[in-house]
C-alpha cells in the first residue's frame, strides 16, 4: 500500500469531461495492484482506509454528528 496526496494537476489530459471532485492534497491509499476489490461486493483494505480518510474534516476539528452538535468522537454510533 502507498499513502499519496491528490493531485488534480494536469487532469486535462486524463480523458475526463471536468475536474475531479476530489480536493487537491486529500490523502489517499492506493493498493500496488491499483485493484479496489478482491471480488464483486468485497473492498480492500485500501477501500475502507479511504472510506475513512474521505470521512475527516477539511479543518482538523471534530466531525459533528446528529442534530444535537455532539462531537464525532463522542457519538455512540461512530
Amino acid at each position: 500500500m502507498h499513502l499519496i496526496n491528490f493531485s488534480s494537476r494536469g487532469w486535462e489530459s486524463w480523458d475526463l469531461d471536468r475536474q475531479p471532485l476530489i480536493r487537491d492534497r486529500m490523502p489517499i491509499i492506493v493498493d500496488d495492484d491499483l485493484r479496489f476489490e478482491d471480488a464483486p461486493g468485497v473492498p480492500r483494505p485500501a477501500m475502507v482506509g479511504n472510506h475513512y480518510l474521505r470521512e475527516l474534516p477539511l479543518n482538523g476539528g471534530l466531525r459533528q454528528c446528529g442534530h444535537g452538535g455532539t462531537p464525532r468522537a463522542r457519538c455512540a454510533s461512530g
